[in-house]
């Protein structure tokens, strides 16, 4: 409801014709004369409310329009304006009134003698309601047709906000009044539909309604009127959408698809119930040739009509795809802007199969059938050689070509000729489904096809000046050598509001069409076909689109035998295949004929995740083939991949990583089922993951990032019987990359996988098997679990001694990290001990710099602060060496050094140095955060003890605002974990500082009972937590106690306050008798 002012005269204002002269050349007469009434809506400028931009579509195009279909002498053009403006300044009106006023104006001056189509537009739209009803016995018999665009029958959400906007400037007169019928579900809207109902029930109408939305304020958007007010009244067959929002239902900016349907219905109205029906049909166009200023090189006598060998009539479904017909035109030399430039001879349209390039190319030899009657339009299948020639021979028979009554003429070099002759005039040949490369390039190819001469098929393609050839291709390299290397024209899949659309046409009187409509086009990847058979499935079964995404959902099997299903549909061959699978299944089975390195390529990589497959992963599985290259491995990688880019199976993304549809991707794990080729490519993905995936390191965390996801949907896809070593590495490598991520829990269950593989495999004391318990042991620790790590860790040092040596690296390493676990579990003297010895060892057999030596160092300065008293001086000196030793060796950052910083700093903490342990702590966290992230542990671990650094110098804000982020960021890695159960504590202790005793206690206890949960039952820290615990909770109570003591204290003490005044009060009344009397 726009409220912009413009005060144009009122009343009736005729567009066409402009003179008074060009009315009086013509016979008007109330027989052959109709004025259509343009009515304007709430608040709109009459100069402007029909134009968009500088263009008035109903002077500019309907004018013209009406004249090429011979209704130019019979028609005039009007407006009614009436002041409309509301916001200030307003003159007090209403529908009424508005409503009386166009009554008149139509049973007055020369329009009583003409019939009548009245247009109204939103608001305007009752105001002719409201007029037809007042004055039903002078207007019915002389209405032709009401069109209503966007007209609130039943009201409008929106009226709220411009009735608050007028109620505020009421002081600056606002009209209210004018708005007040507008309220959803009117009681008065009800009571005039059922008038204008009951009169005007025969009467031809049509509903235009929005399907955009409109933004209201900000990035909020609705429908200022909605479908079901906007078809209030309606037949089925009545109410029309399109494709604009509310502003632009009476904005036509071109001769675009919205603005065909309005005339069209316009058109069928003016020309009345007798016409017949291919003068209908042809009525439905976009405009004729004169308005596209079309100069063909060769023209046929436009008198006669053009061959016409297309199979499929007119789709009435069809909709969108204006960008893409535009293009067509453009390049074919069939639009105005193509005038000045050279018309291609041939251009394709390609794109996965299923998304709509044959309804494309039928949508536009239909309009080009109307538009330009006299070119003759061809279309031949080119699935095969055989369709092709098939194709062929039908157009020499039909067209009576001569010599094709000759049984040894050569049809494809007959038509050929024919077609390239001046004579024929404007054509257009379709080559549909021209995916097959062999087909029409066989001596390049390799193909087995045989031609009469030898020559390709594609030698048979008439190549002139007056034709033109537009083919459909799932194969953008076939499309390329079809066309000669111009680029063709992608039809992707739809946009939403395309999707929606075509699912109107279909699901329209679905109960919750509109709450699901969008959800149903996102799932089916707004893929034409999966829409269509959508849609049939639905309408046979009648269900509601809810029902079947409530199938959708059920499980991928589900979803692909929804896929499967076949169903009718208007311009699909018969022999291609309806179903989205089964059309997909022809293209996989063609590329793995064709292109076998390039199938085992779609089919490994539909078993990794979809998205960012990286080039890595199809280097390794190339490699891995072992197979001798003919043409240098990198061409033939590339042009593998290239074949699945043509075919639009895989899309390649900036960074040089490949997408793949899940659709796509569904399909083709269906496909490799039913080949029985899913174990065995299964087998393939998993060596291609374990070999490509490297060990997490700071340098390749990038790589172990991108190939996470992918090992996961592999192993997924795996069946849970195989026992392999392959699929045994993948696991224990996620393992390996979740544990340096800080996600122990999924580290754990992949271990746990993979021991148990490598035991079915290889047996108990196998190295593989004692490595892959020695992981699984750190992820333990790392949860609290330290006594299940400890055991697991006793036997793999046990078995690396008696396989490797008691002095091997790996045992020497286990040995170190078992005795820091039983750190951890509070043994102190023993685990010292074990700690020198290795380390002695360790500096003999490796050197006194490598990263085991400095690590069982670092544990050694560790347990000296576990030992009681512990031992400060020796645990700092020792952790600065190791410090110094690791930067020489690794740099000044990486994981290991972060590690060492924060224990460094933890020392210096108990030690009362804050202030240097803040440098250390700072230092850690900004490092932490460049390598791990923010969610990691060891972050999380260095933001809480430097907050616990803060609550010792007295910065208990700013320890309460780290510890509040700390604890947000570690409930993404769950909250039954060590690390969760740390944060809670430290806030905790912050909260106990600021005197927030009660909320102390209760995360105490929330913290508590996470280590219960999580660490063994006799674990210390849950001791010391007890401890924690009992101490707040008995000051607590002490407090408690002492203050209601206090409380007892002063009530008393008031009590003997008050008894004392009393006394005294008593007592000096006692001394005023007694001077009273002695004065007496």
């Amino acid at each position: 409801m726009s409220a912009s002012r413009s005060r144009a005269p009122g009343g009736l204002r005729r567009l066409h014709p402009i003179s008074e002269a060009a009315v009086g050349k013509q016979s008007w007469t109330r027989a052959t004369t109709t004025a259509i009434v343009f009515v304007h809506g709430l608040g709109a400028d009459p100069n402007r409310t029909w134009k968009n931009g500088d263009t008035c579509w109903i002077t500019d195009f309907l004018p013209d329009d009406l004249g090429e279909r011979g209704l130019g002498s019979s028609v005039q053009l009007f407006t009614f304006d009436y002041d409309s403006y509301w916001l200030r300044n307003a003159d007090s009106t209403s529908l009424r009134v508005t409503a009386d006023s166009l009554a008149l104006e139509l049973t007055r001056g020369e329009v009583r003698q003409y019939n009548l189509v009245l247009v109204g537009h939103s608001y305007g739209g009752l105001v002719v309601k409201k007029a037809l009803v007042i004055n039903v016995n002078k207007l019915k018999s002389r209405v032709k047709g009401v069109f209503f665009l966007g007209t609130p029958h039943k009201g409008t959400k929106f009226v709220r906000f411009g009735t608050a906007t007028a109620k505020l400037m009421a002081p600056f007169d606002s009209d209210l009044e004018i708005m007040r019928p507008l309220a959803v579900d009117n009681m008065d809207l009800d009571d005039l539909e059922k008038d204008f109902h009951e009169e005007f029930v025969h009467t031809p109408r049509r509903y235009f309604f929005e399907t955009r939305k409109t933004r209201r304020y900000l990035y909020i958007r609705e429908l200022v009127v909605s479908q079901q007010s906007a078809t209030f009244g309606a037949r089925r067959t009545e109410a029309i959408a399109l494709d604009t929002d509310h502003q632009g239902l009476n904005k036509f900016p071109s001769r675009d698809n919205n603005y065909q349907k309005f005339v069209r219905e316009l058109f069928a109205v003016l020309q009345g119930p007798g016409d017949t029906a291919k003068s209908l049909i042809d009525t439905l166009t976009n405009p004729s040739p004169s308005h596209q200023n079309v100069n063909p090189p060769e023209v046929a006598d436009e008198t006669q009509p053009g061959h016409w060998l297309v199979p499929f009539t007119d789709n009435p479904d069809f909709v969108g795809r204006t960008s893409i017909l535009d293009e067509m035109k453009q390049q074919l030399g069939h639009s105005q802007k193509s005038v000045t430039h050279r018309a291609r001879p041939r251009v394709s349209l390609f794109g996965l199969g299923g998304v709509g390039k044959t309804q494309v190319a039928l949508a536009y030899v239909h309009w080009l059938r109307r538009t330009y009657p006299e070119m003759s339009v061809f279309w031949v299948h080119a699935g095969t050689s055989g369709r092709f020639r098939q194709g062929y021979i039908e157009i020499a028979r039909l067209c009576s070509i001569p010599g094709c009554s000759d049984p040894n003429a050569n049809m494809l070099r007959l038509v050929k000729d024919w077609l390239e002759k001046k004579h024929l005039g404007r054509w257009l040949m379709v080559v549909d489904n021209a995916d097959d490369t062999h087909v029409f390039f066989p001596a390049q190819e390799g193909g087995d096809v045989e031609l009469e001469t030898g020559d390709n098929l594609a030698d048979y393609l008439p190549d002139c000046q007056h034709g033109s050839i537009l083919i459909t291709s799932r194969n953008k390299q076939a499309a390329l050598k079809l066309i000669k290397g111009h680029p063709p024209i992608q039809v992707d899949r739809m946009g939403d509001d395309e999707a929606c659309q075509l699912l109107l046409t279909k699901l329209k009187d679905s109960p919750d069409f509109a709450d699901k409509a969008v959800m149903l086009s996102s799932r089916l990847e707004h893929l034409p076909l999966a829409l269509s058979q959508a849609a049939a499935f639905i309408q046979e079964n009648s269900i509601t689109i809810s029902k079947y995404l409530e199938l959708l959902d059920k499980d991928d099997q589900t979803f692909l035998n929804l896929l499967s299903r076949n169903f009718e549909a208007v311009g699909r061959d018969s022999q291609t295949p309806h179903a989205v699978t089964a059309t997909w299944v022809l293209s996989f089975e063609l590329v793995q004929q064709q292109h076998p390195l390039a199938g085992d390529f779609l089919s490994v990589m539909s078993l990794v995740d979809r998205q960012g497959i990286p080039r890595s992963f199809i280097s390794d599985f190339y490699t891995g083939r072992n197979q001798p290259s003919q043409m240098g491995e990198d061409i033939e990688l590339e042009t593998s991949l290239g074949v699945l880019k043509a075919f639009s199976f895989v899309t390649e993304q900036e960074d040089g990583s490949l997408n793949m549809h899940r659709l796509v991707q569904l399909v083709t794990q269906k496909w490799l089922t039913q080949k029985g080729m899913m174990e065995a490519v299964t087998e393939k993905a998993l060596e291609a993951v374990a070999s490509g995936f490297p060990n997490w390191e700071y340098e390749t965390r990038d790589v172990c990032n991108k190939y996470i996801p992918h090992a996961c949907a592999v192993l997924s896809m795996a069946s849970p019987e195989l026992m392999s070593d392959t699929k045994a590495r993948t696991h224990r490598t996620l393992a390996s990359s979740f544990y340096t991520l800080g996600r122990y829990g999924e580290a754990g269950r992949h271990c746990l996988k993979a021991l148990d593989m490598y035991k079915a495999t290889v047996g108990e004391e196998s190295l593989e098997t004692l490595a892959c318990m020695s992981n699984m042991a750190n992820a333990q620790a790392m949860q609290g679990r330290y006594k299940q790590s400890t055991e697991m860790l006793e036997r793999v040092a046990e078995g690396r001694g008696r396989l490797l040596g008691e002095e091997h690296p790996l045992t020497l390493s286990c040995t170190a990290r078992l005795a820091h676990y039983l750190h951890r579990l509070g043994e102190r003297e023993r685990p010292q001990e074990v700690l020198l010895q290795v380390l002695e060892v360790q500096k003999r057999v490796l050197g006194d710099t490598h990263a085991d030596t400095l690590e069982t160092m670092r544990n050694l300065a560790v347990g000296y602060l576990e030992l009681d008293p512990p031992s400060l001086g020796e645990a700092e000196k020792l952790m600065r060496m190791v410090l110094e030793a690791q930067k020489k060796r690794f740099g000044e950052v990486s994981p290991k050094i972060i590690i060492t910083i924060g224990l460094l700093a933890n020392i210096c903490q108990k030690q009362n140095r804050f202030g240097e342990a803040d440098l250390l702590l700072v230092k850690a966290v900004e490092a932490s955060l460049s390598i791990f992230g923010k969610e990691h542990p060891e972050t999380l671990r260095h933001q809480g003890n430097l907050a616990i650094s803060y609550i010792h110098q007295g910065r208990l804000d700013e320890a309460e605002k780290l510890m509040s982020s700390v604890l947000e960021a570690s409930m993404v890695l769950g909250t039954e974990n060590e690390h969760y159960a740390y944060s809670l504590s430290i806030m905790a202790s912050v909260y106990w500082a600021q005197g927030k005793h009660e909320d102390a206690v209760r995360l105490n206890h929330e913290c508590l009972s996470t280590q219960q949960r999580v660490y063994d039952p006799d674990y210390w820290e849950i001791r010391e937590t007890e401890k924690k615990l009992d101490k707040w909770e008995s000051f607590l109570t002490r407090n408690k106690e002492e203050a209601s003591l206090a409380r007892n204290k002063g009530e008393a003490s008031l009590a003997r306050s008050k008894e004392e005044a009393y006394l005294t009060q008593r007592k000096g009344k006692r001394r005023f008798r007694v001077f009273r009397s002695i004065r007496g």
